[in-house]
């Protein structure tokens, strides 16, 4: 799931930002209108896209399937839980990718990329990260091969 960017509240004269899937402020909230949850047969009422009970499924499977297809044993071993907590962290710091950035485009990152692989004695921190959109990145590593 990508992560999305926060948006500013939209009651009128309120300047705090909103969570990505909501319109309002924690302050705001209750000016929304409860809805029914989107999950397929949830009957929960809830003010966001999914109430927290399908929210948690949701999320499970994600993690469940997140490389279920693309890694080796060795990489699911460097590509773990934590990983995962770092590279969604790196992603809201830096939401833009750096890449197109540089060039003046504002463009929304979708991968957080190591500067030096993990194979290659890199670690996940800060500043070995890069947050780039997909096309950069399928650039810099078209250019490894």
């Amino acid at each position: 799931m990508p992560n999305r960017c926060s948006k500013p509240c939209q009651y009128p004269g309120c300047n705090a930002l909103a969570a990505p899937d909501s319109k309002y402020c924690e302050m705001h909230k209750q000016y929304r209108a409860l809805r029914p949850c989107k999950q397929e047969g949830c009957k929960n009422l809830t003010y966001e896209k999914y109430c927290d009970e399908c929210k948690k499924k949701r999320q499970a499977i994600y993690y469940k399937n997140y490389d279920r297809y693309t890694r080796t044993k060795e990489q699911k071993q460097r590509y773990n839980h934590l990983w995962r907590d770092v590279r969604s962290i790196y992603i809201r710091q830096h939401p833009y990718c750096e890449s197109c950035f540089e060039q003046g485009k504002m463009v929304f990152a979708e991968m957080v990329h190591h500067k030096i692989p993990l194979a290659k004695g890199g670690k996940n921190e800060l500043d070995n990260l890069q947050s780039l959109c997909f096309s950069c990145h399928s650039k810099i590593d078209h250019e490894k091969l």
